[in-house]
């Protein structure tokens, strides 16, 4: 795994952008595209092995706290979307 460290990550996937905030990773902003609502998800300083672990399906996570995240994350695309 490697030691480096992305000073900025995006991501569409909203299972992956739960599972880096469920890791303490600095979510920094949602952008919605305003066409079809589609959130993108913007992390700072996110750890290369962190990402590893999400693609090679590692990554272990708290059910509930999981399902609330992704809940979470839905409400701020609703809400950005409301306001593009």
């Amino acid at each position: 795994m490697s030691n480096d460290t992305r000073a900025e990550y995006a991501t569409t996937d909203i299972l992956e952008a739960a599972t880096l905030k469920l890791d303490l990773v600095h979510l920094d902003r949602i952008t919605v595209d305003k066409h079809t609502r589609q959130g993108m998800f913007i992390f700072k300083n996110v750890p290369q092995e962190i990402l590893d672990r999400f693609n090679t399906g590692k990554c272990l996570v708290e059910p509930c706290a999981f399902n609330a995240e992704i809940r979470n994350l839905k409400r701020s695309i609703d809400r950005i979307s409301a306001n593009v």
